[in-house]
C-alpha cells in the first residue's frame, strides 16, 4: 500500500517503477533500500519471485478495495492503509520525526504525512 499510495500522490512519480526506483542513483537518497544497495536486482529463487509477482498484481487490481477494507479484527491494517512511508523498527531515520506514525506490523513502522491545519 505504501507504493500504491505514493503512485496516487502528486508528490511522487505516477508509476510503480517510478516510485520504487526514485532517487536510486543517489547514495542515501533512494526510496527503498534494495534499489541502492548495489546488490543484483534479479531474483534468484523462482517460486518466491512468482508469488511476489502474484501479490503485486493482486495489489494493483484491488488497491481501492484494499484501502477501504478492514483486514484485521481491530482495524489496525485499515489504519495503515494511508501509509506513504515505513521503516524497520531497528533503525531510526530522521525523516520519521516529521511524519504521523500510523502503527506497526511486525518489524515495520508505518507513517503518513501530517495533515496541515487551517492556514
Amino acid at each position: 500500500m505504501v507504493i500504491v499510495n505514493r503512485v496516487r500522490s502528486a508528490s511522487y512519480p505516477s508509476t510503480i517503477c517510478g516510485v520504487v526506483f526514485q532517487n536510486a542513483h543517489r547514495p542515501y537518497r533512494c526510496q527503498f533500500s534494495f534499489t541502492c544497495t548495489g546488490v543484483a536486482l534479479l531474483p534468484k529463487e523462482e517460486k518466491p519471485w512468482r508469488r511476489a509477482r502474484e501479490i503485486a498484481a493482486a495489489m494493483q487490481s484491488c488497491a481501492n478495495e484494499c484501502a477501504r477494507e478492514t483486514s484485521s479484527a481491530d482495524g489496525r491494517l485499515q489504519a495503515l492503509s494511508a501509509a506513504t512511508h515505513y521503516h524497520a523498527s531497528y533503525v531510526r531515520p530522521g525523516w520519521a520525526r516529521r511524519l504521523h506514525k500510523l502503527g506497526r506490523i511486525g518489524r515495520h513502522i508505518f507513517f503518513a504525512r501530517k495533515r496541515r491545519g487551517p492556514v
